[in-house]
């Protein structure tokens, strides 16, 4: 059964044009959705958490009476996505949007490196200071390549994975835990071309040079 997390804090256009693709996902039946809001102030975000609705899933939301950032609140979203029986486990990231056929590529990816964790994101964003390739490739196989790292918007694992590689990640770092995981040696894949996309790109986090999938 899947399950995928969604941390919101504010940035209502953003969440608006991600929730906007979830709800034209195709999903597996059964899908879970857990959305943690993590206390945001907004209360046109909260409006849409109350009125996100997509089809074949059921949405779960948990409301953090402050903000604990994206690390804690994804783990508190992944803990319980764990608790409702989700033995395949999705991040995403509300600064993003999302191809219908998202979670079916993504998947199909997965059932090939069920020991991996895999990706519909295939940044190839350049550092401003070195012009080096972020998250280079390893090497490519047509529908996907294998990756040295890659970002934290969108990361798919198994229950297993996760409870081994991805929850101590969250929290041994904070505010990298996905170069934490990357950090941790397991085997990383991309989609290509890619089937999610970064939108948030006027602020946050090294965003003088965001990661952008270029293929998408």
């Amino acid at each position: 059964m899947l399950g995928i997390v969604i941390t919101v804090y504010g940035r209502y256009n953003h969440t608006s044009i991600c929730f906007e693709s979830v709800e034209n996902l195709w999903l597996p039946e059964g899908t879970k959705i857990v959305i943690v809001d993590d206390g945001t102030r907004d209360k046109r975000c909260v409006d849409l958490i109350n009125g996100f609705k997509p089809q074949n899933a059921k949405v779960f939301v948990i409301r953090n009476d402050s903000n604990i950032g994206v690390a804690r609140s994804l783990q508190v979203g992944l803990d319980y996505a764990v608790e409702l029986e989700c033995d395949l486990l999705m991040n995403l990231d509300n600064d993003t949007t999302v191809k219908p056929d998202a979670v079916n590529v993504i998947t199909k990816l997965h059932q090939r490196y069920q020991g991996a964790v895999v990706s519909g994101f295939n940044t190839m964003s350049r550092d401003s200071k070195t012009n080096r390739v972020r998250h280079p490739i390893i090497y490519a196989a047509g529908d996907h390549v294998r990756k040295k790292s890659i970002g934290g918007i969108n990361m798919m694992f198994s229950k297993q994975v996760y409870k081994d590689f991805v929850r101590p990640s969250l929290l041994k770092n904070r505010g990298h835990w996905d170069w934490q995981v990357c950090a941790t040696g397991i085997e990383l894949y991309a989609t290509v071309p890619s089937v999610v996309q970064h939108t948030g790109i006027n602020g946050g986090m090294n965003m003088n040079n965001p990661d952008i999938a270029h293929d998408y």
